[in-house]
């Protein structure tokens, strides 16, 4: 009897324990041994059954898809499954696609003196040039959601068409002694006998202006062509020939070029292109090439790469002397001479001054003139403040002229400006003048308007040139330059050029181009 209640105990106590354990396992706050989940990717879902722990990754790995580098999934890779997850691939590809498109050559009209009143001359044909848009497109299942620019190249430049219309108006011819050469829309012309009988050097419409000088005896002219990847290069044309045939003289980035008097050589000084404004960086090197009738010997350097001057990234200027023996330079500090034929050539300062603090992206630097007779510079110099401005923040500037030898130094138009720009004229000693620019508001000279003058060599007897009472002055730096007999001068204003008879005061306009500047005028 006894033994026949232990064993209906023993066998309830394994009964309960038994429930127990089962209750346990199912009850609140546990999870099945497995999850059943959906993954939807390339338009199709499956249904999966997962073990208990497993996450989104495990999943995406049961249903065989693979992502991609730029594919995303909804929830993340890590996250754990729970019963009834959705997961969500999307793809994502992105392509490159590139647009081209014409861009139609533009038009430009130059009225011309030679024609008859409405007749029409194409100088040059137009043509269109191409622009090629790359893109990047991004697809999410097939679907095109974003397409974004990312560069512009242009395959072809357009090319405008020239078309030169004959004047309503009448102009007078002017005889003209030696040669004279311009720029307009960018591209080189050449004058000679009579205002009216000129002709295009170039056809390009790409001359940058850095270097445009005309050899003295008027047959080369030299002109430098931009290139964004180089600043420019430097190239020659003889303007004698019927058909001008330019040749390049394989330097590259070129900020300052001129002939020698003897037209037997060329300085020139360099620079490096440069990211920003002004786009270079001036190596205020100098060297010289030997040019024989358009044949070229081996280039000299003469002063090596240098930085000494303030603000030295803008660069320096130069002037040959009229025997060739020297030449001038000036920086944003000094005004010295060189010798390019001594054994060891340096620099030799006449005259030292403050340099002036433009607080932008260009310097200041003197223009530089001699004497005929080689003993005189005569340029703009940085002058102290009349009004307590710190010296390179002075707004003053004066025209002086500057014995090379250093002794005088006196100044000859006191506030003339920044732009004066003054050269001298006449052959013999008892017709020396200077002609300058005057400057409308002295102390605002950057931006000031100028009115050529001019006056004896020792400053005396100064008068008005150009323009006439009444008429706005010159913008900015004058543009002129002297008759090969010195007996006139050429002047652009307002796009157009302008003679000036020195004796009588007779002037005559030769042009109704509206876009001439830089004048060159040689024997």
């Amino acid at each position: 009897m006894i033994a026949t209640m232990l064993r209906r105990f023993s066998f309830s106590l394994i009964l309960f324990i038994t429930l127990s354990f089962l209750l346990a396992a199912c009850g609140p706050g546990r999870l099945p041994e497995q999850v059943i989940v959906s993954v939807a990717s390339d338009g199709e879902v499956q249904e999966l059954t997962m073990p208990q722990g497993s996450v989104v990754r495990d999943a995406l790995r049961a249903a065989s898809v693979t992502l991609a580098e730029l594919d995303r999934v909804r929830p993340p890779e890590t996250s754990l499954l729970t019963p009834g997850l959705s997961i969500t691939v999307t793809r994502v590809i992105q392509t490159n696609e590139q647009v081209t498109e014409t861009v139609p050559y533009g038009t430009q009209t130059q009225p011309d003196t030679t024609l008859l009143p409405g007749e029409r001359r194409v100088l040059q044909a137009g043509r269109n040039g191409m622009l090629a848009t790359n893109y990047r497109l991004t697809y999410e299942d097939g679907k095109l959601i974003n397409r974004v620019e990312i560069s512009q190249e242009v395959i072809a430049t357009p090319v405008p068409e020239i078309t030169r219309v004959g004047l309503k108006d009448d102009f007078n011819t002017v005889p003209l002694s030696g040669t004279l050469v311009y720029l307009s829309n960018n591209n080189a012309y050449v004058m000679r006998d009579v205002s009216g009988n000129k002709r295009a050097l170039t056809t390009d419409s790409d001359l940058d202006a850095h270097v445009f000088s005309l050899s003295p005896d008027g047959r080369w002219l030299l002109y430098t062509r931009g290139n964004t990847s180089t600043l420019n290069s430097l190239w020659v044309v003889d303007t004698t020939l019927a058909t001008p045939e330019p040749q390049a003289l394989k330097i590259n980035g070129v900020l300052w070029a001129d002939f020698a008097p003897d037209s037997q050589s060329i300085a020139y000084s360099r620079a490096e292109p440069s990211p920003g404004l002004p786009g270079w960086k001036a190596l205020n090197d100098l060297s010289i090439l030997p040019f024989n009738n358009g044949k070229l010997g081996k280039s000299k350097e003469i002063i090596k790469a240098s930085a000494t001057a303030p603000y030295a990234w803008w660069g320096t200027t130069y002037a040959w002397s009229p025997d060739g023996k020297r030449l001038a330079y000036a920086n944003t500090a000094s005004i010295g001479l060189i010798s390019p034929t001594a054994k060891i050539t340096r620099t030799i300062p006449i005259i030292n001054f403050a340099a002036y603090n433009t607080r932008s992206t260009w310097a200041w630097t003197p223009t530089i003139s001699w004497s005929p007779d080689g003993q005189f510079l005569i340029a703009p110099i940085h002058s102290p403040s009349p009004s307590g401005e710190s010296d390179e923040d002075s707004p003053a500037f004066d025209v002086a002229a500057l014995q090379i030898s250093g002794t005088l130094q006196p100044r000859l138009a006191v506030g003339a400006g920044m732009w004066a720009a003054p050269q001298w004229i006449g052959l013999e000693p008892a017709n020396r003048q200077i002609v300058f620019g005057m400057s409308e508001t002295p102390y605002a000279s950057d931006t000031s308007r100028y009115f050529l003058n001019i006056m004896d060599r020792d400053g005396s007897n100064r008068r008005l040139l150009f323009p006439a009472d009444g008429l706005p002055g010159i913008r900015g730096l004058p543009d002129f330059d002297v008759a090969p007999d010195g007996r006139g001068l050429i002047v652009a204003y307002q796009g157009d050029l302008y003679w000036i008879n020195l004796n009588t005061g007779l002037t005559r306009r030769l042009t109704a181009d509206e876009s001439i500047s830089f004048p060159r005028w040689a024997r």
